[in-house]
């Protein structure tokens, strides 16, 4: 179950549809469809088509309904006890983000150039900026120099579904890039192709289960605009895609709300009718359910980052944080290049930035209006992405998202913000390149026991020519080859200088007393995902010097109930409460005996515990030397179990410390408490140097 805390409302808002539940078993031989769930009184209301060659499994997902005496909480703790369940959880509601108000700022004949279509208004800034809305010139998407290759096919291009609020499909500006269903005789009152929905020619209403697309929340039509407002038409806007098939799926209702079965209705629909990209400009919550029938659709879904301005690698914001191959959260950005004041980000969870802030495009009626919101930068992609799939329509999901990802322009304000660290390059992304960035060279490394320095030479963009996007640098302790090298650790990720191919790094190391071998990669990736020849280096790093071990003879200082245990399969341990529950109110130190760090460097306290602590209540690691007193080093809380702690003593190379761990309990709640062994404290030989390398550059600081 996802860690969401099952309530009745947020605010006066309900969380989730009352008497339902979505429930996932686990095979063919737990169907729901058996008489088990009688056991339950519940009776299945729906059943979601999950692909079992996706699933990887022949389990499914289904809707239930419960009897009235029994509440959906207690019914999800119930089933997620069945061994036949592999998940149950709430139907959980979910409401429209509202776009932002954006700022205000005759029809032409049709153009020749398909980079200059008659349609391009100077409000769209995002397609192309020249300062005409007092922003930075050049901050836009490049999408004219992208149109010199393809402005989209509205015949034979990617489907793109847009699952929102509904779109307007009399609009003047959208009703030529309709997708069209050809399996359907519109207005025939048949289900003629067999899909489960009547007359569904341009789209699907999942939240009733018709074909009504009406919008009444205007969202869905703005987004559509911007994915693919008929291009060249003599009025109105453009939309990134000028040609696109835009699939209608509406999942709100006119009040804005929503619930995960009608997002697994409206996944279900678009991947039974083809669509290659999904829109999904809105939020919710989090849910097992969702999370993987998004990751079974073979399309690759687009979608907004937020705008609550969170973190999102703190703060999720769903579906665009769900951790799978085929999603690509979308922050926003404004006309000068920043990051919209209103948007969230996230540095492992954000791919990229878009225009996203005073966005003109189709309302409902004819009518635009400008609009803010990653709502309306999660369109922008989406867009780029019709228009690379309709230039490379054999494109793999990771190889489009590998082009949005390295194409991105690099922005200092999303350097820590994004994945890419850049805003969206339409230019860049559709370039037809086949050349891949040459050989790493020059690749040398020194160590000592608690640092590694590597240096190298960058190859270019294509083979030894230009500059590549991006650089990767990996450790692992295992041989490293293409086909492991992007599970290894990445201890950078950097976007190459234009002036100089000349870099350099250090790591730190962990002190251990034993010898060791690590083994580093680099690989350069080009605009287009294009990937160098993966360089290595094995790296031998020597062992540190023991300058402290906990051992029977060692000579402890020790107050409260701390002491020294036997546990089968851990062996001697220290416990600060060995006979049960700690007490109330204590203050118990275990202090180590003085220890010499003189001629050492970098050196560390190392230790295993494992923790079962109460709320309030704590163990600080605290050091003293000779001339000072206790100062604390680190705090541990919560419960955790048996994990390796490193707390560094560099500051005290040199002297003389004592360590301790002091375990601290207030008055209100208590735990087993805490163990520690294997207590031990490492340093390297201050005389441990690494010889200067030949090519040694710029230096910067990375972490194991």
């Amino acid at each position: 179950m996802p860690s969401v805390k099952i309530g009745p409302s947020i605010g006066c808002r309900p969380l989730y549809e009352p008497g339902e539940l979505i429930l996932k078993y686990k095979d063919s031989d737990n169907s729901p469809s058996g008489s088990w769930l009688e056991e339950y009184g519940v009776s299945v209301i729906e059943s979601f088509d999950l692909d079992p060659k996706l699933a990887g499994d022949q389990g499914g997902l289904v809707r239930l309904k419960l009897p009235p005496q029994l509440d959906v909480a207690d019914a999800v703790t119930l089933l997620n006890e069945d061994a036949r369940v592999e998940f149950a959880e709430p139907n959980y509601r979910i409401y429209l983000e509202e776009p932002l108000p954006g700022e205000e700022p005759e029809q032409k004949p049709p153009s020749t150039d398909p980079s200059k279509p008659n349609d391009l208004d100077y409000r769209l800034w995002g397609l192309e900026n020249k300062g005409q809305t007092r922003g930075k010139p050049g901050a836009d998407i490049q999408v004219r120099k992208a149109w010199e290759s393809t402005v989209g096919d509205r015949k034979n291009g990617p489907i793109v579904a847009i699952i929102d609020s509904g779109v307007d499909v009399t609009h003047p500006d959208l009703i030529d890039n309709l997708w069209t269903n050809p399996g359907e005789i519109p207005g025939d009152g048949i289900d003629n192709d067999g899909n489960g929905v009547v007359d569904d020619v341009h789209g699907y209403n999942a939240f009733h289960d018709n074909n009504d697309l009406t919008d009444g929340k205007v969202h869905g039509t703005h987004v559509a605009g911007t994915v693919g407002a008929t291009g060249n038409n003599g009025f109105g806007i453009t939309g990134v895609a000028q040609q696109a098939r835009l699939m209608p799926i509406r999942i709100f209702a006119r009040t804005g709300h929503t619930n995960q079965a009608t997002v697994l209705r409206a996944l279900n629909y678009a991947d039974k009718m083809g669509a290659r990209i999904t829109a999904n400009s809105w939020g919710g919550i989090s849910s097992l359910a969702m999370q993987q029938a998004y990751a079974q659709s073979p399309a690759l879904h687009i979608a907004s980052a937020g705008n609550s301005g969170r973190d999102n690698d703190v703060q999720p914001h769903f579906p665009g944080s769900y951790p799978i191959d085929n999603m690509i959260a979308v922050a926003a950005t404004d006309h000068k290049d920043q990051l919209g004041s209103f948007s969230c980000y996230g540095k492992t969870t954000v791919l990229l930035g878009a225009p996203g802030q005073d966005i003109y495009s189709t309302l409902p009626g004819g009518r635009y209006k400008s609009f803010s919101g990653t709502s309306m930068a999660c369109p922008h992609v989406a867009g780029v992405a019709s228009l690379i799939l309709t230039k490379f329509p054999e494109a793999t999901n990771s190889e489009v998202k590998a082009r949005l990802l390295n194409a991105t322009v690099p922005l200092e304000e999303l350097k820590d913000k994004t994945v890419s660290g850049g805003r969206l390059n339409a230019a860049l992304a559709l370039e037809d390149d086949v050349k891949a960035p040459g050989r790493f060279t020059l690749l040398e490394a020194g160590a000592t026991a608690s640092q590694v320095r590597l240096q190298w030479i960058e190859p270019g963009d294509d083979g030894d020519e230009g500059t590549a996007r991006r650089v990767e640098i990996r450790q692992s302790s295992e041989l490293l080859h293409e086909a492991n090298f992007k599970q290894a650790a990445l201890l950078e990720d950097y976007v190459p200088d234009a002036d100089s191919r000349q870099r350099g790094t250090s790591v730190d190391i962990r002190l251990e007393r034993q010898p060791r071998t690590f083994f580093f990669g680099l690989m350069a990736t080009d605009n287009v995902g294009l990937e160098s020849p993966l360089e290595t280096i094995e790296v031998n790093i020597p062992p540190a010097r023991v300058a402290f071990e906990d051992g029977p003879d060692v000579d402890w200082g020790i107050e409260g109930l701390w002491a020294k245990v036997y546990v089968p399969g851990q062996g001697m341990v220290w416990q600060d409460s060995p006979n049960g529950d700690y007490a109330y109110g204590q203050k118990n130190p275990l202090t180590s005996p003085v220890v010499s760090l003189q001629g050492g460097q970098d050196s560390t306290l190392n230790f295993k515990s494992k923790l079962a602590l109460g709320r309030g209540d704590f163990l600080r690691i605290q050091v003293k030397t000779d001339t000072q007193p206790w100062r604390n080093l680190a705090l541990l809380q919560g419960e955790e179990d048996w994990a390796e702690q490193s707390v560094s003593l560099a500051r005290y190379d040199g002297e003389n410390v004592q360590v301790r761990f002091l375990f601290v309990s207030d008055d209100a709640t208590n735990a087993d408490g805490v163990s520690l062994k294997d207590i031990e404290i490492l340093t390297a030989p201050a005389t441990d140097k690494i010889s200067p390398l030949k090519h040694f550059a710029n230096t910067k600081q990375s972490r194991i």
